[in-house]
């Protein structure tokens, strides 16, 4: 009972924050968006690209994706795990804001996609391997626009008390750590049956 009520409670608050900050979780033009860029089922992923769960749940959300063309991930670019992380997230940002968005979740997956962790080297080595001008990719990373939208991400993860990788916002609760297909789903039948 004490356990339910505590559950409940949680629910609320997330509720309430994501209400606050439904504007910045789902609104945000500067973030990278996947599946359908004008799809109705959105939901929001905070990752590092060097975090082991992250890159375990790619198949999921991609799989999802593909089977739902009414869906949409907004990814939030939020390193967590050192300078590496930093690197990419920040390359992936330049690579949005040089190429669009299709070039962006291209890149996003290949980051996702690498064995082992990243480094400087392997990441560069993306870049020029999609085709990208990698003095171009690396100057636009310096940006302080692109400095800004992950200091904001950093900003809305404490705000949204999500404190590691990966975490999820619905429109409707927050999950904290990795997901299944099964289970996003089941977030959006869930909502269509209220």
């Amino acid at each position: 009972l004490l356990e339910e009520k505590e559950k409940k409670q949680k629910s609320s608050l997330d509720t309430d924050l994501i209400s606050t900050n439904e504007n910045a979780l789902f609104a945000d033009p500067r973030d990278g968006r996947l599946g359908n860029p004008e799809g109705h089922q959105v939901f929001v992923e905070f990752l590092d690209y060097n975090c082991s769960y992250c890159r375990a749940n790619v198949a999921a959300i991609l799989t999802f994706l593909e089977n739902n063309p009414n869906a949409a991930l907004i990814i939030k670019e939020f390193p967590i795990l050192g300078a590496a992380s930093e690197q990419a997230a920040k390359t992936a940002l330049a690579i949005k804001a040089l190429y669009g968005n299709e070039a962006y979740g291209d890149f996003h997956e290949a980051l996702l996609t690498i064995k082992g962790q990243l480094a400087p080297v392997v990441i560069a080595k993306l870049v020029r391997d999609a085709g990208y001008d990698f003095k171009e990719v690396q100057q636009m990373s310096r940006s302080t626009d692109i400095a800004k939208q992950i200091a904001d991400n950093r900003a809305l993860a404490r705000q949204m008390k999500i404190s590691g990788t990966p975490g999820f916002v619905f429109r409707d609760g927050i999950h904290r750590g990795a997901i299944d297909a099964k289970s996003i789903q089941g977030r959006f039948l869930a909502k269509q049956t209220q």
